[in-house]
Parts: C-alpha cells; structure tokens; sequence
C-alpha cells in the first residue's frame, strides 16, 4: 500500500487525508497542535467549567462560509454525523452524495443577512436582490451603493459603480493580466483621490473586513475576483454567507476526524514538521525522510513514505525551505514564498449575561479603528445554548475579529492593537469600539453593559508585558504575489503542498482555498503513483452569468491586444 505522510492537521491536510483514504492510500497526518484543525479549530476558555458543564467555547475567530465556497461543501457533504458503526472501515472510494442521513454539511445555516454598522448612524442592511440582466444589475448595484446611510459624496456613488462594473465586465485573464500589480487602492483613488468616507467604506473597509489586506498592499484582481463571487451569491441565492449551528468542532472537525480515524487514518498530536530530507545525486530529486519534534518532549522522530505532502501555513514552510538549500535547489518554486506576506486577523469573544444578537448575520463596524467585523453566535445555535458551558449562567457571546493591529485605537487605549501589553488592553479597546458602533435600535440589556468575560486568540501572546505576537497569522494577497505562490505539485517528485498559500482558484487564504489546495495535493500524489484512481473533484468559480458575453468580448480584445470591454462599456 502506497504510503503518504502529512504534515499538518488543518482544512488542507485533512482534505488531503480524506481524499487519499476514501482511494485506498495509507495516510499518517502529523499535527502540531492537540487537535486537529488549524486556525479553524475550536478552543477552549480553560478554568471557566462547573462540573459537568465544559468550559466556555473560544476560537480563532468566527467561521465563515461564504456562498460561493464549492470544495468544502462538497467536503463537508461526505462527514457523516452520528455513530460510525454502519460505516465500513475499509476504503469506500470517492463519495458523490452525502454518506448516511446526516453530515456535517446539515450543520450550515444561513446567516441571513450582513449589516454595515457606522458611530451615530442606523443600522444598514443589506438587502438581497434576484436581478436577472446586465440592466438590472446595474440598478441593483446602483441601489446598493446609493443608500445615504453609506454617505457618499455627491457624484461618487456613479464613480464607484463604474469602477465595480469594470472589473466584472472584464475577464479573469485580464484582471490577472494588467490588475495583479495594482493595489486596491490605487485602482480607486488614481489619478484622482476619493473622499475619506468613500475609501472608509469601500477600499480600506471591504479589504480590511473581508480579507485582512491593507488596502494600499491588496492585488486588484484579488480584489475583483472576490467581489465579483460575493456578488454573485448575493444577488443570485440571497445570502452572503452561513455560519455552523454549534461550535466548530462539534458540528464539523470533530466528526471529520472521527471519520477519517474510523477508515484508518493515523494521527500523531503534538508533532511538529521541523526538516525535509532531500536525496542527493538523485535525478529527479526526491525526499527521502522527515523529521518531526514532540512539542512536549523535544524528542526528534524521523518519518519515511512514498510521498510527503506539507500542509502547513506560510509562515511555517518559509524558515524549513530558507534553511534548507538542498530543498529548494531541488524544488526552486519554494524560493518565493519569502516574498509572500501575511498580517494579523484574530478574534475576541465577549461572554454576556443576557443575548446582543444586533442582526441576524455577520456585522463590518465600519468606522471602529481595529477594523472589527463580528457576529452574535448564539442565535444561530439552537441545541447548543451558551448556557450549557461554564457556569450555565451565560446567555450571550459576540465573536469579533480584529484585522487592523497597526492603527491606533481612540476610545481608551491611544495605542495599536499589536502595541498591547496584556489581553485586557485588547479587550477594553474592542469592547468599546464595538459598543460605540451600536445603534440605537440595539441596546444593551441591564446587566449587559460589560462582559462578563473575554477569550482571546491564545496565538496572540504577550511575552514578559511586551508587545503583542501572533504565532498564527494569515496570508494576505498583496499586488504582484501571484508569481512568488508555488503550485501543488513541487520538482520534487514525493513533495506536494497543501496549505493556501499555494495557487487555487478561489485565490483568497481562506478554508475553502486551503480545502482546494489539499485536493489539488491530493490528486498529484493520485497521478505520480500512477494509481490509477480518479482525481478529486477540481472546480472553477463560475461568475455572474449576466456578465458571460462580457467576459467573451474582453477575452478576444485581450488576446487581440485590445482594450477592456469594461473600459469600453463603462467609460
């Protein structure tokens, strides 16, 4: 049986541990972590349980699906909840339907709706809408950008519209093309600079909330192509995005785990990849060992298979290639991974005595300097209230996420968020940065006024009171990284790679590109081995189709040297 070794347990190793099982592959998955997951992974508020009750469910940050997510869902699809007696442990092949009466994909619900929060101001809803032609789309848009709460100058509403519009006339091949190296804020603010509350809630605000990026940093076709999916899903299912009906691990990695063990998956916790072993003379070069490290006991294990795939985060893989000459002579496209970024998107929970649910969906409070998005999660957990955790007294918890931990805070810390010295500061800050936003329709309950409590990302620390550090941040898709992002598959024939800093389709770091990647990894171990097993299911994201001609017309004036149909349609 052929033998695969995966170095990390999160979205991206689990896909490839999945994928490679359910096809007859013999697959050990080597985590550092307790837990598998990565930064999608439940956590734990330690101490906070009464007996019976467990502790206080706490997180990375909220989970997110948005609409457009197609790999995961298919994923998820194939997680069957429930007991696994009536599951065969012997290799079932590749799944096309759910397994069993329920998987985890049933754990989704619709959030609804997403608001846009601003000090002093109401509430903005955002209002689905079904238009079906190029005319409606662009009185849908128009509606959507032209609410006075959003304020706009007189005049920017139509600028902005057309910018949007460009890009979604365009084709993808253009957006790569001539917009990968042109930041998101410079696509809107040259040659003319726009008014402060534009950029607030258009360029620095849609790249700070939905994907960590600064905006003056952030690729336009990274930019484009995600708006042009939210869209889509927006204006065509009515909904953004869904969120689990329970805490992560119970409605989804739990039961994915179980699974995957119950098939013959092997786990080892609290390993951690520290060295890849490259055969040397050989041609075509190949890893011949690994080397793991107990994060306990220091103790070094070496690790051999037939193939290896890494399916750790950036920051993990760049130090293991630099150190390692012999790895990326070998495998050259691990030399651009230096040059990829990545920045600070981490979550805080407050724990309320009495329920805030502000919207039915996720929140952006706009104006809030640390760039907060959140959620009340307890609406949306209807078998799982908060009050059976901790001391079974909590009724409320509002899950926020930071993306912005180098401008200054102004409420009661004049100081970044990444300046911090104690997780309190954190908290205070937050705390009052998100109170502010709150309209008036949305008031606080007696008793309220203050958390209770509070769970910060433990991957951000504090070490001897100094300044803040984050041992897990987030890849960000800054202009011109396209070219510095590996594919799956290495020159090194056993060495794959599935983390989301790889090329995907979706582009963005997010669960559903690191689910592609370990599907991508997945099918090129499939095709080295000559297995002869069909590959896992690969998509592309379809766009709306409003704008099919569109792209048709602009594909052929590219490959004519022409210019953008885009510029042409919306001068």
């Amino acid at each position: 049986m052929t033998k695969v070794a995966i170095f990390g347990g999160g979205v991206g190793g689990l896909t490839v541990a999945h994928e490679l099982r359910e096809r007859g592959f013999e697959v050990d998955v080597y985590e550092k972590n307790k837990i598998c997951g990565g930064k999608a992974r439940s956590l734990e508020k330690g101490g906070t349980g009464t007996p019976p009750l467990p502790d206080l469910p706490g997180e990375h940050g909220f989970r997110f699906f948005p609409g457009f997510y197609q790999h995961l869902d298919d994923t998820m699809k194939r997680i069957p909840l429930g007991p696994l007696n009536s599951i065969s442990a012997a290799p079932i092949g590749p799944s096309t339907a759910p397994i069993g009466p329920s998987t985890a994909f049933d754990n989704l619900v619709d959030a609804g709706m997403f608001a846009i929060a601003q000090e002093g101001k109401a509430l903005y809803k955002l209002t689905p809408d079904t238009p079906k032609t190029l005319p409606q789309w662009i009185v849908a848009l128009d509606s959507f950008f032209g609410n006075p709460e959003l304020g706009l100058a007189p005049g920017e509403k139509e600028i902005l519209l057309k910018r949007i519009l460009r890009l979604f006339a365009m084709c993808r091949e253009r957006r790569e093309k001539e917009y990968e190296c042109v930041t998101w804020w410079d696509y809107h603010n040259v040659p003319i600079q726009r008014s402060a509350q534009y950029n607030k809630m258009f360029v620095t605000g849609f790249s700070r909330a939905f994907v960590a990026m600064d905006a003056q940093k952030a690729s336009t076709m990274t930019g484009g192509n995600t708006l042009a999916q939210f869209f889509r899903v927006f204006f065509g299912k009515g909904t953004m995005d869904r969120v689990l009906n329970a805490p992560t691990n119970d409605a989804w990695l739990s039961p994915w785990v179980a699974y995957l063990s119950h098939k013959g998956v092997n786990f080892h916790q609290e390993q951690k990849l520290t060295g890849l072993n490259v055969s040397t003379g050989a041609v075509p070069a190949t890893i011949t060992s690994a080397t793991v490290e107990n994060t306990q006991t220091n103790a070094a294990t070496t690790v051999t298979a037939d193939y290896y795939v890494a399916a750790v985060p950036v920051e993990v893989m760049t130090p293991l290639a630099e150190s390692n000459l012999a790895l990326t002579t070998a495998a050259p496209s691990l030399n651009g991974i230096k040059n990829l970024e990545v920045s600070w998107m981490t979550g805080i929970m407050f724990y309320l005595s009495k329920d805030v649910p502000i919207v039915k969906g996720h929140v952006n409070f706009a104006d809030s300097k640390w760039a907060l998005t959140g959620i009340s999660q307890p609406q949306f957990w209807p078998n799982d209230q908060l009050s059976n955790y901790g001391d079974g007294t909590l009724n409320g918890l509002l899950s926020i996420v930071i993306s912005d931990w180098t401008t200054p805070g102004d409420k009661v810390h004049v100081k970044t968020a990444e300046q911090c010295t104690t997780p309190n500061e954190v908290a205070d800050e937050t705390w009052k940065q998100l109170v502010a936003h709150l309209p008036n329709s949305v008031t606080l309950p007696l008793g309220a006024e203050d958390p209770v409590d509070f769970f910060l990302d433990p991957a951000i620390s504090f070490p001897q009171g100094g300044a803040a550090q984050n041992a897990e941040p987030l890849l960000t898709n800054t202009a011109c990284s396209l070219s510095d992002r590996p594919r799956t598959a290495t020159a090194i024939q056993n060495l794959m790679l599935a983390a989301d800093y790889v090329r995907t389709n979706v582009d963005i770091a997010t669960m559903e590109g690191a689910n592609e990647a370990g599907r991508r990894a997945a099918n090129a171990v499939i095709a080295a081995s000559g297995s002869g097993h069909p590959p896992c299911g690969v998509w592309d994201y379809p766009e709306p189709q409003v704008f099919d001609i569109s792209h048709a017309i602009d594909k052929a004036l590219l490959e004519a040297g022409g210019p953008s149909w885009g510029d042409i349609l919306f001068p």
